[in-house]
């Protein structure tokens, strides 16, 4: 208690140290505590409680509000004082400063010469300055610091600013307050669409500006240009144009300053040539192959060349932008690759959704396509079967962001895919499987599952390929035969055998020079085979060639 106690002094807690002193005088009065933060605590207090008697009868109220920030600067819990100070509104800030910046205002002042610093309420007003608390908007109150940034303001509006000191309940009404204060700028996302003998342009208006828009012919402003009015705030499209000519378009922002006055920005250039822009891509097609390859097919345009990019977004068929393959690649990354005779491959490493956007490209004019939704979903993890005697238990992990799960399941063979039409089809959420940590079916029969990992987006379903599994154990071999023909050629056949099972599924056959492959990830693939099967007795038989190469 005795170290607690001088803690307490250090902090300036004197009525807080003073009640445990006399805890301590009961418990244990030849303290040495007693003797010395008692005295110091004793005095002090005793001197703290005669300022509060004088209180009432300071002649000012500066006089008053001086006293109790000196008791309060003496005991920092002195509950007395800080009540009476909380009656008089503090002194206003002063020196405010301003300075502007591209979205707002930094404001900073100075505190006031009191002894104790209050905290501050900013207020700000759309078209004129505060003249209280209460005209205008909050946008802080008991700030502490004496600097605050506002970026929140509209580009064009004018805005006043007024600080006010804040004591408890208490806030004067004087405040320090600047003028009217305005942000301006230039237009922002400016950009062209050549098309035949036009110009599209858009941008992002202002709607506290009015925009000017001249035209000139040639790469730059020069000599005497054409005033053009936009038909929609944000969009204007230049007809009766002359295809391969250059038009340059200066963009000049005016806004209306505090006094009324004109503010014309330097404005912004942009040149465009109208064109006949190539074709685009209206027939683009996704073939899904094993390991997350995919096949995209295409008419390929009679003119230009098309690029396949991958976005998280899908620009509009038919859009057109002016731009080079440098400056796609540094909107869109690099392409997948360039689609020579309408068709090439993509190897998906990114779980998610993307979008594959074909781009036509032609003298510098860029036109896209019909884009399609591609996806790559995380598979369930840890499948698996447990049987209790009277049920099949079926169990799995649900990956980060799945939270539904297909399974089809059929009795008699192995589903094909998750529209066979013959299969049971059963939807799991993760809730619902929670509740059991399990899925279960009946134990008499034998089943044949695959489990998809499901995402629903824009109405729709996304599946994962898919986890297969089944009930009985299935024994699987295999022979891998050789045979020579006169020329030269060998061939391999193999051979997949497997007894008492119903269906097999499908196989995938791997080779590896150091030895046997063990695992689906070891080597290399070589075949991937769906197998058709023949009867031979309890005998499903399997048979494929396999072109074999020998180094």
């Amino acid at each position: 208690m005795e170290s607690n106690i001088k803690d307490i002094v250090a902090k300036k807690r004197l009525f807080e140290a003073e009640k445990l002193l006399s805890e301590l005088n009961v418990i244990y009065p030849e303290s040495i505590a007693l003797k010395n933060e008692g005295k110091y605590v004793t005095e002090t207090l005793a001197k703290l409680r005669r300022n509060l008697t004088r209180l009432n009868s300071c002649p000012s109220q500066q006089e008053k509000i001086d006293l109790c920030e000196e008791i309060i600067e003496t005991a920092v819990d002195c509950y007395e004082a800080k009540t009476a100070l909380e009656k008089f509104p503090p002194l206003p800030p002063q020196s405010l400063v301003i300075k502007e910046l591209p979205t707002g205002f930094q404001l900073h002042w100075t505190a006031p010469q009191t002894k104790r610093s209050p905290n501050y309420v900013i207020v700000r007003k759309q078209g004129g300055v505060p003249s209280s608390s209460q005209d205008g908007v909050q946008l802080a109150e008991n700030l502490t610091q004496t600097t605050y940034t506002d970026s929140s303001c509209v580009i064009g509006a004018i805005y006043g600013y007024a600080v006010f000191s804040q004591r408890g309940e208490q806030i004067e009404n004087v405040g320090s307050k600047t003028g009217l204060l305005q942000i301006v700028g230039e237009i922002r996302n400016l950009q062209t669409s050549p098309d035949n003998s036009s110009v599209a342009i858009s941008w992002t208006p202002i709607p506290t500006a009015t925009i000017k828009i001249t035209r000139y012919q040639g790469d730059a402003p020069s000599g005497t240009g054409k005033e053009i009015y936009p038909q929609n705030p944000g969009r204007l499209r230049d007809t009766g144009l002359i295809n391969g000519q250059v038009y340059t378009y200066k963009f000049q922002t005016i806004f209306q300053s505090p006094e009324g006055k004109d503010v014309v920005m330097p404005g912004k250039i942009i040149s465009c040539k109208p064109t006949i822009p190539p074709p685009d891509v209206f027939d683009l097609k996704a073939e899904m192959l094993p390991n997350d390859n995919i096949r995209f097919q295409g008419t390929q345009p009679k003119r230009g060349t098309v690029y396949l990019f991958v976005n998280k977004t899908s620009p509009a068929k038919g859009t057109i932008m002016q731009a080079g393959l440098a400056e796609l690649i540094q909107q869109f990354g690099q392409p997948i690759s360039s689609a020579e005779h309408g068709t090439t491959r993509w190897h998906n490493t990114e779980t998610g959704f993307r979008f594959i956007v074909p781009v036509t490209l032609q003298d510098g004019i860029a036109v896209f396509g019909q884009s399609i939704l591609t996806s790559k979903i995380e598979e369930i993890r840890n499948l698996r079967l447990h049987n209790s005697g009277t049920h099949w238990y079926l169990r799995w992990d649900f990956p980060e962001g799945i939270d539904q799960v297909l399974l089809a399941y059929r009795n008699d063979q192995m589903p094909d895919g998750k529209n066979d039409t013959n299969a049971i089809r059963r939807i799991v959420t993760r809730k619902e499987y929670k509740k059991n940590d399990a899925v279960s079916f009946a134990g008499n029969q034998n089943y044949y599952f695959i489990a998809f990992s499901l995402i629903e987006r824009d109405g729709k379903r996304h599946v994962s390929h898919g986890i297969r599994r089944q009930t009985m154990k299935v024994l699987v071999k295999y022979s891998l035969n050789f045979r020579k023909s006169t020329n030269g050629d060998m061939e391999g056949i193999l051979e997949i055998q497997a007894k008492n099972a119903d269906s097999l599924p499908a196989f995938i056959v791997r080779k590896n020079e150091e030895h046997i492959p063990l695992h689906r990830n070891e080597g290399v693939q070589i075949a991937s085979i769906s197998p058709s099967l023949k009867k031979r007795g309890s005998l499903l038989i399997a048979k494929t060639h396999l072109e074999i190469v020998f180094k």
